[in-house]
């Protein structure tokens, strides 16, 4: 049993409890059966390899659910949904954000960004992509690759050393030391 959807006049938190389930508590589970479904599929890593952590209800302040994207405009309206937060098995201090809309959009948002950095290397055949050090927080990390779920504006080939981007990251679910690119943006200039 999935913990029950508890709610206050601002936000909603899954609590667990294990209460009976009620209509918050069925909605609470299909929306983290999809959410899962959604990042498993991104990531590509089976369903069963991944666990809720928690689920809050929010209002995203635009169309895109909080996510911030260079390459996609969003109208500016208040969006009621969900912020999923699941983990790998392996990794249960490590979190995934999923974001929901109560009308059926789902969202991979970023662990970490996004941020303006340079490239360093692109390998398109390994599907990775190296960043130039930065003299600040190196959380992000500096090698990275895509999955299946990853926006990337323009295909790796086309991404050269020296060149500004828009990047956000998730940690990796593998072991290796390669983030997970979330979505990758060139930056005109």
């Amino acid at each position: 049993t999935l913990p029950t959807l508890t709610s206050t006049p601002s936000s909603a938190t899954v609590s667990p409890s294990g209460t009976p389930a009620t209509n918050a508590a069925a909605e609470a589970e299909r929306i983290t059966g999809e959410a899962i479904s959604r990042l498993a599929e991104w990531l590509g890593v089976p369903e069963t390899d991944l666990r809720l952590t928690s689920i809050e209800a929010v209002d995203w302040p635009n169309a895109c659910l909080g996510v911030e994207n260079p390459a996609l405009a969003c109208a500016e309206v208040i969006t009621p949904g969900y912020r999923v937060t699941l983990h790998h098995v392996a990794l249960p201090e490590t979190p995934f954000f999923v974001h929901t809309s109560k009308s059926g959009q789902y969202a991979w948002a970023p662990t970490h960004g996004p941020e303006q950095r340079t490239i360093e290397s692109v390998d398109p055949a390994a599907g990775t992509v190296s960043l130039a050090p930065v003299d600040a927080d190196e959380s992000m990390g500096r090698m990275h690759r895509i999955v299946p779920g990853s926006f990337l504006e323009a295909p790796l080939d086309q991404l050269q050393a020296g060149q500004q981007v828009a990047i956000g990251t998730a940690d990796p679910v593998d072991g290796t030391d390669a983030g997970l690119i979330v979505l990758l943006v060139p930056i005109a200039g």
